[in-house]
């Protein structure tokens, strides 16, 4: 089992009482009643009602789980710690702002407007005391949860944003989308030698990525943990980002498979065009490049336990440009034994 839950949901010797990064990605301070007064409703009950839609046959791999777990983190990974901006409750300016504007419109966030539409019911039935930005971050406590992961005490006390006014994005500087979510590939570094060590061909891409996390105020061992857990769930599609498959063959269970793949299989780049992507499901769209395992190292192949020879072929598993960094990357490859 990963090992990153604690961080996930938000350790308590870590939420500083000016509601810092941990305080924004884990939690806000409890309210008694909304602006409005309206009743604030019984979040086990709420819980209830997410878990009831939580299995959905017609939607990808049969489950909203990794769906509403990446809403909850793109809302709560525009924080600025140094900034007090952003986050799931936009420290105190509102929350969900991802309803809105350039944020609704960030490619890093597309499809997200699907997983809110399936929150609707759930919102409705609650009523108005049941603010978007609280149901957000606690339908990813019942999603990992119901997948298999720790339980989290969840906090409830995040407001709505009324408009878009205050929404939270970058300035260009670390993500081309003008989004303070971190990019996937920024591309090979100009200046780079042929045949020099990954983290330095890739260092653009690498670079953006810890300023990103750094600006949220994560360390680097965070930003394994964060990665490892986030990417264990779901998919990419094609359509949408121009990438394409799963990150892991389980992609609706909470375990260590990221890290352990990453690890453990080899991984090759491809890119729409090569003939020798192993499945059409990890093919990327034109333009865009990934990695794609292509198996377990030679250590791992051949066993008895379901892995290596007994496999039918290649896995359909990607990663991304920003996933390989962890692998690539001297200091956050040394935590990535730790979740693997």
């Amino acid at each position: 089992m990963i090992k990153c839950a604690n961080f996930l949901a938000g350790e308590e010797d870590k939420i500083p009482e000016d509601g810092g990064a941990m305080g924004e990605m884990g939690g806000a301070p409890a309210q008694a009643i909304s602006d409005e007064g309206d009743k604030i409703p019984d979040y086990a009950l709420v819980a209830a009602d997410l878990k009831a839609i939580m299995d959905d046959p017609e939607w990808d791999d049969g489950s909203l789980a990794p769906v509403l777990i990446r809403l909850a983190w793109h809302s709560s990974g525009t924080y600025d710690a140094q900034g007090k901006t952003g986050g799931s409750n936009n420290c105190g300016l509102g929350g969900a702002t991802m309803r809105f504007g350039a944020e609704k419109a960030d490619p890093e966030n597309a499809g997200l407007d699907l997983a809110q539409a399936k929150l609707e019911g759930v919102k409705q039935k609650h009523g108005a005391g049941l603010s978007y930005a609280d149901l957000w971050i606690l339908a990813a406590y019942v999603a990992i949860e119901h997948t298999g992961g720790p339980k989290m005490e969840f906090k409830p006390g995040r407001v709505d944003a009324a408009d878009g006014s205050k929404c939270p994005h970058g300035d260009g500087a670390h993500n081309p989308n003008k989004s303070r979510l971190p990019p996937a590939d920024l591309g090979p570094s100009k200046d780079a030698p042929k045949g020099c060590p990954m983290h330095h061909k890739e260092q653009p891409t690498i670079d953006a990525v810890r300023a990103t996390f750094e600006r949220m105020g994560l360390q680097d061992r965070e930003v394994v943990a964060l990665l490892c857990g986030g990417h264990v769930y779901g998919r990419c599609h094609r359509e949408r980002t121009g990438y394409a498959g799963p990150w892991v063959e389980e992609m609706t269970i909470f375990s260590n498979e990221y890290a352990a793949d990453m690890v453990g299989d080899k991984w090759v780049e491809v890119t729409h065009e090569s003939p020798d992507c192993p499945h059409d499901e990890v093919r990327p769209a034109p333009g865009k490049r990934q990695y794609v395992s292509i198996g377990p190292g030679e250590e791992e192949e051949g066993g008895g336990d379901g892995s290596g020879s007994e496999r039918d072929g290649p896995p359909k598993q990607m990663m991304l440009i920003s996933d390989m960094a962890l692998l690539w990357d001297p200091k956050w490859r040394l935590w990535l034994p730790d979740y693997a």
